[in-house]
């Protein structure tokens, strides 16, 4: 019963981060499309009043003909911008990998397929997805101390109360810390550690 209590709650803080993830990454990608949008409506303006101004002051084909040309070439850079706009970033991760002291890859898991982790040790009670409990700094890792979901073609760590902390190190910058209830994005690259275990994100 009690572990039932505790997967649901897991679930429902991994839902709640997933859900507000998706509502942020739609309001920033509407928002830099909007600015696309208006940048190219103020260039369509821009070379329609020169048209005028052109067709006024020379009275001639050729500026016209010009103009066309110039309407062409924005029309196609325009859904160009906008296409590539709407293409998603999807994650290169793969693999989780342990790390020993020399930084020699000891185990694997596969992401393929997954969309959340629960990262700590197996229980009696319960099991996780990442199992350290038999490694060579398990009792400095708790039973659940940390989650990863995917969502929105991106794959976040957060560390969920762990009695020894979490910390991120993300290419050849330092380690950092990461405090309970922060969700971080990773990337291909990235370590994870769990008080003194490394996890390689591949």
């Amino acid at each position: 019963m009690i572990r039932r209590i505790k997967e649901y709650f897991i679930l429902k803080k991994i839902e709640k981060h997933a859900n507000e993830n998706i509502i942020k990454s739609k309001k920033l990608k509407k928002t830099k499309k909007l600015k696309k949008i208006k940048i190219i409506d103020i260039v369509y303006m821009l070379v329609g009043l020169s048209v005028i101004y052109l067709n006024i002051l020379y009275k001639n084909i050729m500026a016209l003909g010009v103009t066309i040309v110039g309407y062409i070439l924005l029309i196609v850079i325009s859904k160009l911008i906008l296409k590539k706009s709407n293409k998603k970033v999807k994650s290169k991760i793969k693999s989780i990998y342990l790390l020993d002291e020399s930084g020699k890859k000891t185990k694997k898991w596969d992401l393929e397929g997954k969309i959340s982790l629960l990262i700590g040790k197996n229980t009696s009670e319960e099991n996780v997805d990442i199992d350290l409990s038999e490694e060579k700094y398990s009792s400095l890792v708790s039973r659940q101390h940390g989650v990863m979901n995917y969502t929105n073609s991106c794959w976040y760590f957060e560390d969920i109360g762990s009695s020894n902390g979490s910390g991120l190190k993300k290419g050849e910058e330092e380690r950092y810390k990461i405090y309970p209830g922060e969700l971080h994005k990773v990337e291909t690259g990235d370590i994870i550690y769990l008080a003194n275990t490394k996890l390689l994100l591949k």
